[in-house]
């Protein structure tokens, strides 16, 4: 009788330990793999045209193109007049990407001289084009931001 309570008792301490065993294993594998879930995360294409402008000369800089992968919480840099200026992707969903300016780049609407001057805002890109500018007087960068 006390062989059987024996077998019956350490067939129970071997299952708790192979689910230990299993937890641990688990908890390793989330450690080393939490990094790559957040690079599942939803990513967005969002396209930026930057063009500089001078009014001390006819002849003005060449727009430069650049294309993003976006998703919550990224940051990108652009060069302006000024910067250069650090982006940060706030959130990311199918519609829409939340986009904080950085001090120094004014809203749409806000473009011309002497623009917004050190405020931070957050703006929503919406599927239309969206243009933030850096301007001075006789200088500036405008940016055109739009998502694809």
């Amino acid at each position: 009788m006390k062989k059987i309570k024996l077998q019956n008792n350490l067939k129970g301490l071997i299952l708790i330990l192979v689910l230990l065993v299993t937890l641990a294993v688990l908890v390793v594998w989330y450690y080393f793999n939490k990094d790559n879930a957040n690079l599942k995360r939803d990513k967005k294409g969002l396209n930026v045209i930057v063009s500089d402008w001078t009014g001390w000369t006819k002849e003005q800089p060449s727009d430069e193109k650049f294309n993003f992968d976006v998703s919550e919480n990224d940051q990108f840099t652009l060069d302006g007049v000024g910067g250069p200026y650090i982006f940060v992707v706030q959130s990311v969903d199918k519609n829409s990407i939340r986009l904080k300016l950085p001090a120094g780049v004014s809203p749409e609407g806000q473009c011309g001289p002497m623009g917004n001057g050190d405020d931070v805002l957050t703006v929503q890109l919406d599927g239309k084009e969206y243009e933030a500018c850096t301007n001075t007087m006789d200088a500036g960068t405008y940016y055109k931001f739009y998502y694809r």
